[in-house]
């Protein structure tokens, strides 16, 4: 197994198992599979019911070539099955697949390109993008990465193809996604990642604004930081917006802010 390969596959099993189905397929593949301590008879087992939209199955699958016994490792055969696994709900699936097709070719070893020819993979940053797109769709480890990219933070990547990437409305769309799965909807944090993005990554001061105001309305708390950031940049106006509010529901450094800079 090669370092690149194996640590992007590992990471599947790090991270967990992705994707659901439906529960009489769960039962029937673990009854199946508890009838054998064979491996071979294992991944056979595993296969089939890789085949029949089972993520786990796909994931067990690719277990057994990763780390069974020697006359069944097959990395490639592994690589294939987790793009088999993404399609069928597997998020970490599509980010290991997504790993391996973002790094350089200059940095594989002779028997990892091997392997991923092998598996119908190459070096592709757009292909990558498009797994995790779709892991995206089952879970938020995906969109923060998608985030990365788009927002220019993706520092495995070099700097020219970083720099080609960024774009900010697509960060923004991932973020809304992100928080939808991590808090059931853009609310308090959401917005304020929102607003750092516009801020930072598009210098979109009116945007900025926007999203700053709904953080503040959100949580008070937010409210003074918030004031202070657009205070450096000059827009006293929205500052003094940001730190009313929060005074007006109780946040005493709001209200400190307000005294000190606001009230006439």
């Amino acid at each position: 197994m090669t370092k690149i390969i194996f640590a992007a596959l590992t990471a599947l099993f790090l991270l967990g198992c992705g994707g659901g189905n439906d529960t009489e397929t769960k039962i029937a593949y673990n009854k199946e599979l508890g009838k054998t301590k064979d491996f071979k008879e294992k991944l056979d087992i595993g296969l089939k019911y890789c085949d029949k939209g089972l993520p786990k199955a796909c994931e067990d699958s690719i277990d057994i070539l990763l780390n069974g016994p020697a006359t069944l490792k097959d990395s490639a055969k592994a690589l294939k099955i987790a793009q088999k696994a993404c399609d069928k709900g597997s998020e970490q699936s599509c980010i290991v697949i997504a790993v391996v097709l973002m790094t350089p070719n200059d940095q594989k070893n002779a028997e990892d390109i091997e392997v991923m020819t092998k598996a119908g993979l190459d070096y592709d940053i757009e292909k990558a993008i498009s797994y995790l797109k779709k892991g995206c769709e089952y879970g938020k480890d995906s969109c923060e990465l998608l985030i990365n990219i788009y927002s220019g933070k993706a520092r495995n990547l070099d700097e020219g193809i970083r720099e080609a990437f960024i774009n900010t409305n697509e960060a923004a769309k991932y973020i809304e996604k992100y928080y939808t799965f991590k808090e059931g909807g853009c609310k308090d944090q959401c917005n304020k990642d929102l607003g750092d993005l516009y801020l930072k990554t598009a210098k979109d001061v009116k945007k900025a604004k926007d999203y700053a105001i709904k953080a503040c309305d959100a949580k008070a708390s937010r409210c003074s930081d918030l004031a202070e950031e657009f205070e450096k940049l000059g827009d006293s106006d929205t500052a003094k917006i940001l730190a009313t509010s929060g005074c007006n529901r109780g946040d005493r450094y709001s209200c400190r802010l307000y005294e000190k800079n606001y009230k006439k």
